[in-house]
């Protein structure tokens, strides 16, 4: 697969439009949700994208055009009730190759999902390199089904129920999901 590398400067004038290229000539830096922007068109496009650190110097790694291009849902889904209830135990489904990611969080799951996309296009997030977060950049964030598995009053018992869902979805397994077995978890919040 053919990849192209782009600094900051070359990402906007190729991939921005007219007024965040304004803004980058004027004051020389991206705001974070500028950039977000960009990534979000670009895994629209392309089959890979990936922001990485080299040394003191951000660049943005782009894979092959898409032979179909990924459409962004042009209005907003109202999340159902159980997304607004702090503790719950979740599932994420791809779309299109069925596999599944279960977690659990202790805030509401609309907060939660937002924290899995900001942290999925951050290279610095702790959380960049987890499967899901790769599943997200691969398959684009509108691939993705959510829904709240069970809500749970006691936060000790969280990750119990949360446990018992990975295993029971057999989201750990690599063709049925993007859980990690038990005992190797990664810190999400």
């Amino acid at each position: 697969m053919k990849k192209e590398k782009f600094t900051k400067k070359q990402l906007v004038e190729k991939f921005g439009n007219e007024k965040q290229k304004a803004y980058f000539e004027k004051y020389g830096f991206l705001a974070k949700t500028t950039e977000q922007a960009i990534l979000k068109t670009l895994i629209q496009k392309y089959g890979f994208v990936q922001k990485t650190k080299e040394g003191n110097c951000i660049y943005y790694i782009v894979g092959a055009k898409r032979d179909k291009e990924i459409m962004r849902d042009s209005q907003r889904k109202p999340y159902d009730e159980s997304f607004y209830v702090e503790g719950v135990v979740y599932c994420v489904t791809n779309k299109i190759n069925g596999k599944k990611y279960v977690g659990s969080t202790s805030q509401t799951l609309a907060q939660r999902m937002t924290k899995h996309k900001n942290s999925s296009f951050d290279a610095e997030s702790l959380n960049y390199n987890t499967k899901i977060a790769e599943a997200f950049r691969e398959y684009g964030w509108g691939n993705f089904k959510w829904e709240v598995l069970e809500i749970v009053d006691d936060a000790d018992e969280l990750r119990q129920i949360e446990c018992y869902w990975i295993y029971y979805l057999e989201a750990f397994e690599d063709d049925k999901g993007y859980n990690y077995e038990l005992g190797k978890w990664v810190k999400i919040g």
